[in-house]
């Protein structure tokens, strides 16, 4: 790549990028939580001396918390927590979620949720450790003689490893201020679009997967009953159960993806948006309790619904 003498550029926003990061922002989560194991070579020594092996060709790691269960559910919790990230956001890299704007308000609320639960897990556990350790001195049911006191920090030191955090950041444009040789900057741009163009197509994808599997949900509640067989041999149907939680969710969708700015070179976006807002007005002023009682009313939303999944092929 050659650079041009004294030629200077400023680097412009890709579009691309301009609608994402009018559209959205990037979030991130780090959940520590103390690991719980140490590293006894001495009983590693003990083991390789009794096999007559290397004493390099075994590790013991010490489970510290073995049967803990306030530690489990902790980290039972950071799981539960991991997951309602991908559930509720988009992957934009490794670490970071792509969230958008229209979602802010109520992701907020119920992260502090989670990380008000998640602090309190983490307070009932450093109450029970105290015991805990006392537990593991026991045989059979403990560490037995690998107990050894000393491997147990104190508890205060551990509620200072666990934490919750939440990190929010802007999509990321580029500085147009600065100035920099042609070249460079029209490399940089391609390179930028490419990946801007890339993350745009990867969320698309995304959506249009989430509302198909919802709309797929929904229709199959509602058009396909179930079928058991009597004792005389008779075929018996009857409704499937309807959730509240996936009506919920469809209309959540219809709300945040109507309201999306972002778009491709293609007809995905376009599609999306338009199949979202012929969702929403399908599900204007429905309930569940509608759907579970009237088979007027359940019947006309299935087959709309799959309407929709045919006109725009999904």
């Amino acid at each position: 790549m050659s650079i041009k003498e004294n030629e200077v550029f400023n680097l412009q926003t890709p579009e691309h990028v301009i609608s994402l990061a009018t559209s959205g922002m990037l979030v991130s989560t780090d959940i520590a939580i103390w690991s719980g194991t140490k590293q006894d070579r001495g009983i590693a020594e003990e083991v390789t001396t009794d096999k007559q092996a290397n004493s390099k060709s075994c590790k013991v790691v010490k489970n510290l918390c073995a049967n803990f269960k306030e530690h489990e559910r902790v980290k039972n919790y950071r799981q539960t927590i991991y997951n309602w990230m991908t559930e509720t956001t988009y992957p934009w890299t490794k670490g970071q979620h792509y969230l958008f704007t229209a979602n802010v308000q109520d992701f907020m609320e119920t992260w502090t949720e989670h990380e008000q639960k998640f602090n309190s897990l983490v307070s009932e556990m450093i109450t029970a450790y105290p015991n805990h350790i006392q537990t593991q001195k026991a045989k059979l049911t403990g560490q037995g003689f690998m107990f050894n006191e000393n491997d147990y920090p104190p508890a205060e030191w551990i509620k200072q490893k666990m934490g919750c955090e939440l990190f929010i950041s802007e999509v990321p444009e580029g500085d147009p201020r600065c100035t920099i040789a042609h070249d460079c900057a029209r490399d940089i741009r391609e390179t930028n679009q490419r990946q801007a163009r890339k993350h745009i197509n990867n969320i698309l994808n995304e959506q249009g997967n989430r509302l198909k599997d919802v709309m797929e949900s929904i229709r199959y509640v509602l058009l396909d009953p179930k079928i058991s067989i009597g004792k005389d041999g008779t075929k018996k149907y009857a409704n499937r159960r309807v959730h509240g939680d996936t009506i919920d969710k469809a209309k959540e969708m219809c709300k945040t993806f109507s309201q999306s700015n972002i778009y491709n070179e293609g007809d995905t976006h376009t599609e999306i948006k338009s199949a979202a807002k012929v969702l929403d007005k399908v599900l204007d002023g429905v309930e569940v309790e509608h759907l579970r009682q009237s088979e007027v009313v359940r019947e006309r939303v299935g087959n709309e619904v799959k309407d929709i999944l045919n006109k725009f092929n999904f």
